[in-house]
């Protein structure tokens, strides 16, 4: 799943590893789409009642990947519920996957989540990525520092 700040990640991924890795982006999409601010009155009681959104299949073939770079914004101190869905109904057993999370307050238990819905999967330390509105607060070096530990 990706809002605005999740493309940012994408772009610094890319001109780190260059051509040495295969990259595709694939974006997490409700089928049912609603306003931020419908988000933002709603969303608490998504998040504590488990709600699980349909979301639009993914163009991709996850069984030929090694690796996953999974990226949500947190809201209510857990990632958004689409990515719940998708992580409920995709098997990430025996990859490797890295969690990122974008947010403008408190990260919560978002990562803690990321290894409780990806059972079998290896989930390596998330990266913390804080905004205020649209300026990045976290430091470049510490997002490329995460970026280089990636395999």
């Amino acid at each position: 799943m990706f809002f605005k700040h999740e493309p940012h990640i994408k772009n610094r991924y890319s001109t780190y590893k260059s051509i040495d890795f295969i990259i595709t982006i694939s974006e997490i999409i409700r089928k049912e789409r609603r306003c931020f601010d419908t988000y933002e009155n709603n969303y608490y009681l998504e998040v504590e009642s488990g709600f699980m959104p349909k979301i639009q299949p993914l163009n991709i073939d996850l069984t030929e990947y090694d690796t996953v770079i999974l990226g949500a914004p947190v809201w209510w101190y857990a990632f958004a519920p689409a990515m719940k869905t998708f992580l409920h109904d995709t098997d990430l057993s025996g990859k490797t996957v890295y969690p990122f999370a974008t947010n403008g307050g408190w990260l919560g238990h978002t990562f803690q989540d990321f290894v409780k819905e990806c059972p079998g999967a290896q989930v390596m330390q998330g990266c913390n990525i804080r905004f205020n509105e649209d300026k990045l607060l976290t430091p470049e070096s510490d997002i490329m520092t995460w970026i280089k530990k990636i395999q």
